[in-house]
Order: structure tokens, then C-alpha cells, then sequence
């Protein structure tokens, strides 16, 4: 990225958004802070919990700069319009999940489709932040 000289684009998304997308993100932390589902967290030790969220967040941080970041700028440098970057970013997102069939099989056809929904969700928390950091938080939550 730093020899095509994306990282301004890819860091800072400009691009403005309507007001109501702005729940999006908002609804997604929401969802995840109350989904948290690790038993007896509070009877682990700090370093497992801290463990446990460094590897979520690495997730996040991995798959936003690779989807979100650069899959979007991709598209857009293609000439798409950005409901096509938005869609097939996240289609491309979903297909990528389709490698967990190897061990999950066939069930791993319904997680691409649920992984690609998200997908335009994060994608979602990108134009509103205006930073690729808040989609990488909600996903690695």
C-alpha cells in the first residue's frame, strides 16, 4: 500500500453518508458488547482476557485493512459505483469464509452468507467513521 500510495485513502474514507447509517455501527457494538459469551470471564486471569481481545482485535484489524481497506479502494479505482464497491466487498469478504468448509463443511456455505451481510456492515462503519479504526473494532468485538 505504500508503494501504490493508498494509505491516506485507506486509512480516511471521505465519502459523506445519510444520517440514519449512522445507527449502524452504534447497533453493532451494542449487539457485541451484549453478545459477549465466554463463560466465567471475570474468573480468568488478566493475561487470557487480555489474549482473548488482542486475537479479536487482530482479526478485525487483518480483515478490515484487507477488505475494507484495500478491497474497497480496488473497487473503487475500477470505476464502480459504491453501492457495487459496498456489495462487492462484501461478497468477496464472504467468499474468502468459504475456505472454512475444509473443516465445517457444508454448514460453511450459510457462514459466507452471513460473514458477506456483515461485510456490508463493516463496510457501513467505514463511511460512517470516516476511519478504517471503527470497523476494525466492531469486527475484532
Amino acid at each position: 500500500m505504500t508503494r501504490l500510495g493508498w494509505w491516506g485513502e485507506v486509512l480516511h474514507d471521505r465519502a459523506p453518508v445519510r444520517r440514519w447509517v449512522r445507527w449502524v455501527p452504534a447497533s453493532m457494538l451494542a449487539v457485541a458488547l451484549l453478545g459477549l459469551n465466554h463463560g466465567h470471564l471475570g474468573d480468568r486471569s488478566v493475561s487470557r482476557v487480555a489474549c482473548l481481545l488482542l486475537l479479536g482485535l487482530f482479526v478485525g484489524v487483518g480483515e478490515e485493512l484487507m477488505f475494507r481497506g484495500i478491497g474497497v479502494q480496488v473497487f473503487r479505482r475500477a470505476g464502480l459505483t459504491e453501492g457495487k464497491v459496498a456489495l462487492f466487498s462484501s461478497l468477496v469478504f464472504g467468499l474468502v469464509h468459504l475456505s472454512n468448509a475444509i473443516g465445517a463443511g457444508a454448514q460453511a456455505i450459510l457462514q459466507a452468507l452471513i460473514v458477506s451481510t456483515s461485510g456490508y456492515f463493516f463496510y457501513l462503519c467505514l463511511r460512517v467513521g470516516g476511519v478504517i479504526p471503527l470497523p476494525m473494532l466492531v469486527h475484532g468485538l
